[in-house]
């Protein structure tokens, strides 16, 4: 054996004496340390390297799938390192309660307004001086369908602009057969709560006169012209023009945002306040007030139940039906 070979075998020898044992076990500690930690590394970077292809690929086919909406809404942004659209949500309903609430004001109002001035230019026209639609069943006719239709127009474009269909005001389905028995169920009620309301405010509140007469216009029916004209505007006319306005357009925007009895309350009290000024001059008509309130409770209810406006505008046109064999 060489003096190499003797010197090699003493070293290893050597590393096995106790004194050497804690350094043997330190080297081998820290060469596992180095293997786990590169190990480690490698799988980190594996790892990393899939999830950023897989976030590409689906990155990539969103891009792809949304490129027409992308071109429609502008460029896109970039934040964090990704893209993102920035897109604003719309606006689904008809408007916040304090919009609606102006917006119905307003609606009436002009509407009124215009359709007054209109057939009254249209007669002062025709027959040379002044003369006021109160003395017409054909000018009265005129005055109810002008304006109800402008409301009704309105109220159409306020959708459109909005982005909305006609079931957002109960006009998104045919009507059923089970609106016309709902609408008898509802009528009766309607009468039930009427005959229960006068014998509380007679008994209760004296005070307020319930046989007031009501001015519901058309006093001059003198052929049966006049007669259908005034049939189709009260009955038909006026109910058909006052359910999309209140119960379709009013009560459908306040209850996107509130309750239904608060709905139901806000409604009948602006039906109501409408028909107060409905009298002879004499005073506010509290008996049309609360007749037309309990009336519009009716209504929101079926509106609220169905879904739909059908079994309001049938009730409402049996309730002016029944005015109108009264009056005339």
């Amino acid at each position: 054996m060489s003096a190499a070979s003797s010197d090699l075998e003493l070293t290893r020898r050597a590393d096995l004496l106790p004194g050497r044992a804690g350094n043997s076990a330190s080297a081998l500690g820290k060469s596992l340390r180095y293997h786990f930690r590169g190990s480690f590394k490698v799988l980190h970077i594996h790892f990393t390297t899939r999830l950023n292809d897989v976030l590409r690929f689906t990155q990539a086919r969103s891009s792809s799938s949304s490129a027409p909406e992308d071109e429609a809404q502008g460029p896109l942004r970039q934040l964090s390192g990704r893209r993102s659209l920035v897109r604003k949500k719309p606006d689904k309903s008809l408007g916040n309660p304090l919009r609606v609430l102006t917006t119905l004001i307003v609606l009436f109002i002009v509407s009124q307004l215009l359709a007054y001035m209109a057939v009254e230019t249209v007669l002062s026209l025709k027959t040379g001086v002044y003369s006021s639609l109160e003395n017409s069943a054909a000018a009265q006719f005129f005055y109810l369908l002008l304006a109800q239709g402008l409301s009704i127009y309105w109220v159409y474009r306020i959708l459109k602009k909005r982005g909305l269909r006609l079931s957002a005001i109960g006009l998104g389905r045919l009507a059923r057969w089970s609106d016309l028995w709902k609408a008898v169920l509802g009528f009766g009620t309607f009468y039930g709560l009427l005959i229960i309301a006068g014998l509380l405010i007679k008994q209760f509140l004296p005070a307020i006169n319930l046989d007031q007469p009501q001015d519901i216009g058309f006093n001059y029916l003198n052929t049966y012209r006049d007669s259908i004209l005034a049939f189709t505007a009260l009955v038909i006319l006026a109910p058909l023009g006052e359910e999309i306005l209140m119960r379709g357009y009013l009560y459908s925007g306040l209850r996107a945002h509130w309750r239904f009895l608060p709905s139901l309350l806000a409604t009948g009290i602006l039906f109501g306040a409408a028909h107060l000024m409905s009298g002879d001059g004499s005073g506010l008509l509290w008996a049309a007030g609360i007749h037309t309130f309990i009336l519009s409770a009716v209504l929101v209810y079926l509106r609220e139940k169905t879904g739909a406006l059908y079994a309001s505008i049938m009730v409402h046109i049996f309730n002016n039906l029944m005015a109108f064999i009264v009056y005339f």
